[in-house]
């Protein structure tokens, strides 16, 4: 299974991959104005959420059994500030904001999967 197309895929689209994807998104504009952009990592949540990321990322690989823990509080923090910026007059979420969300929220899903998963071979289920 290692070497087959389907171990590819689902190292290709682990929870790490969607990590570096909301790590990624720090760098891109998190807020749209009609005067310009700013991106996650020059203002707001940006440092911390790719702290989370990072900090997910890093106990993902090396199988800590509570690496959702820092990728769910990212995804909270990330779609807090989405509905924040959409409340000011004249501003928009922007991509990197989307991205981060988005890679967070499916890294916690993937990641506590994976702890049940264990979990549950763990029990012998």
């Amino acid at each position: 299974m290692e070497g087959s197309s389907a171990g590819r895929l689902s190292r290709l689209l682990g929870p790490e991959s969607f990590l570096l994807f909301a790590t990624a998104g720090v760098f891109f504009p998190w807020v749209r104005t009609g005067t310009g952009s700013a991106a996650g990592i020059e203002q707001g949540d940006g440092w911390p959420v790719l702290a989370m990321a990072a900090g997910a990322f890093f106990l993902a690989r090396a199988h800590v059994r509570w690496a959702w823990i820092p990728a769910a509080l990212g995804a909270v923090v990330t779609i807090k500030d989405i509905f924040t910026v959409n409340d000011v007059d004249g501003a928009d979420a922007g991509v990197g904001l989307w991205m981060s969300a988005a890679g967070l929220a499916v890294a916690a899903i993937l990641l506590f999967a994976r702890e049940i998963e264990g979990a549950r071979r763990a029990r012998g289920g």
